[in-house]
C-alpha cells in the first residue's frame, strides 16, 4: 500500500483559516471521489496531468555574518509560488534598500516555491525558497506502462511462460519494484511531486 499527503497552504505558523480548511475539506472529498469511481471501474484518467517537480535546490536569503537575514522577500515576488521567475526579476530587498534579483544560477526560468514560508526561517531548515520545474506527464501511458509491468512482475509471471516452477517473491515486493521501475523522470528517483490545480 501507498500512502498520500495533502498539503494545502501557504498558512503561517499557528493560525486557522476558513478558507484553507475549505480547500483541504474540498480536496480529500475529491480524492474519496476518484478512489470510489476507481474501485468501480468508473475513473476518468485524463491524458495529462501537470506536476511541478522539486529540484531540491534553495535559493538563499541573503545572510550577515552572523547567519541572521539581511533581506526581505520582495513585494512583486511574494505570493508568486508556481509563477515562472525569470532571471533578472526582484526576489529580495536588503535592508539597505537594494534590489537583489534572480541571477539565473537554476534556469533562465524556474518556478518559485514555498516563498516566504515561516517554516524556511531557520537556518537549519535551508533559509530561502524552493525551486521546482513543471513536467507534463502523459497518464494514460503511465498507467498502461504500470500494467504491463505489475503483470510482468506477479510472482511466477516470467516462469509460467516458461513453463517453469514460481520464485518465492512477494506481492509488496513486486509492486515496490514496478514503482521504481515506472518513474520516468531522468535522474530520478520517485521525486517529491507538487501538484497544482488548474
Amino acid at each position: 500500500r501507498d500512502g498520500l499527503m495533502i498539503e494545502v497552504g501557504p498558512v503561517p505558523q499557528g493560525v486557522l483559516r476558513h478558507a484553507v480548511c475549505r480547500w483541504m475539506e474540498a480536496s480529500l472529498s475529491s480524492l474519496m471521489d476518484f478512489v470510489e469511481a476507481y474501485n468501480t471501474g468508473k475513473a476518468f484518467w485524463p491524458q495529462y496531468a501537470e506536476v511541478y517537480i522539486d529540484q531540491c535546490v534553495k535559493v538563499p536569503v541573503p545572510q550577515d555574518v552572523d547567519g541572521h537575514p539581511e533581506a526581505v522577500f520582495h513585494e512583486r515576488f511574494q505570493g508568486s509560488d508556481y509563477q515562472p521567475l525569470q532571471k533578472g526579476q526582484p526576489i529580495f530587498v536588503k535592508l539597505d534598500g537594494k534590489v537583489v534579483k534572480y541571477d539565473g544560477s537554476h534556469g533562465d526560468v524556474v518556478y518559485p516555491v514555498f516563498i516566504n514560508e515561516g517554516g524556511y526561517y531557520l537556518p537549519e531548515s535551508g533559509l530561502g525558497f524552493g525551486i521546482s520545474q513543471p513536467v507534463s506527464l502523459d497518464i494514460r501511458s503511465l498507467l498502461e506502462e504500470r500494467r504491463a509491468l505489475d503483470e510482468s512482475r506477479l510472482p511466477g509471471a516470467h516462469c509460467r511462460a516458461a513453463g517453469q516452477r514460481q520464485p518465492a517473491m512477494s506481492l509488496c515486493e513486486s509492486s515496490f519494484q514496478a514503482m521504481i521501475s515506472s518513474c520516468r523522470v531522468p535522474g530520478c528517483c520517485l521525486p517529491q511531486l507538487i501538484v497544482r490545480q488548474a
